[in-house]
């Protein structure tokens, strides 16, 4: 009984490190900061190494420790950047994004009681989670909308440009941000710009040029 007592809390950590690799994995191209990576690598290496405990002989583990706190050692050194990358490809793709974004702030709380990181530093990442969580739907409609100007529909494109505009008014986050994005959508509306600021997306590669077609509003969608 106690064999298969211990057999089945080994599976079930070997699970949760599953989720949590896949956790940094999804998160990486989504937001900013490495210190968020560090301390849910942080929760991945303890977890490994307690799962290693009750299970010594496991080689799956020892693999999976090493590249952990490789990635946690590259990190520490500056010596990888992640590029935001948040233009996913459907609704499933935002479902799984916005999930694992949810998990990583339950995680920085856990890391926080264990005084790895000061209540505002806490409150400041969690703040950078909450605005990746909205722009993952944002950059995802503004790249839909950039694709339908590059086809030519720009009818379409009006649409999905003004349902991102929408994301962002209904939204209450208080990142500065959110007002320019607001602006420069609306500028993108009446034709005054084709893209959003490198700044705020640098995700360009469906960029519309200077040759694509004016937008045109729905005709039920009042003036700008």
């Amino acid at each position: 009984m106690r064999r298969r007592l211990i057999s089945q809390k080994i599976e079930q950590m070997k699970r949760r490190i599953v989720e949590l690799e896949e956790i940094v994995v999804t998160i990486e191209p989504l937001i900013e900061s490495k210190f968020i990576l560090i301390y849910i690598l942080n929760e991945l290496v303890d977890l490994i190494k307690k799962t290693r405990r009750l299970d010594p002989g496991s080689h799956y583990l020892e693999v999976n420790l090493a590249s952990s706190e490789e990635r946690l050692d590259l990190l520490h050194a500056n010596k990888v950047k992640p590029e935001l990358w948040r233009m996913l490809n459907s609704d499933a793709a935002i479902a799984r994004a916005r999930f694992a974004l949810n998990e990583a702030g339950r995680i920085l709380r856990k890391r926080q009681t264990l005084d790895e990181l000061t209540p505002s530093e806490l409150q400041m990442y969690i703040a950078e989670l909450s605005w990746a969580h909205s722009m993952v739907g944002v950059i995802t409609l503004i790249g839909e909308g950039h694709q339908a100007v590059n086809r030519g529909d720009v009818t379409k494109a009006y649409s999905y440009y003004k349902s991102a505009q929408q994301i962002l008014m209904h939204s209450t986050h208080t990142d500065e941000r959110r007002h320019q994005f607001i602006r420069e959508l609306s500028e993108i509306m009446s034709n005054r710009r084709k893209a959003i600021s490198l700044h705020l997306m640098p995700e360009t590669n469906y960029n519309p040029d200077s040759k694509t077609k004016n937008l045109i509003k729905p005709d039920d969608e009042p003036a700008i």
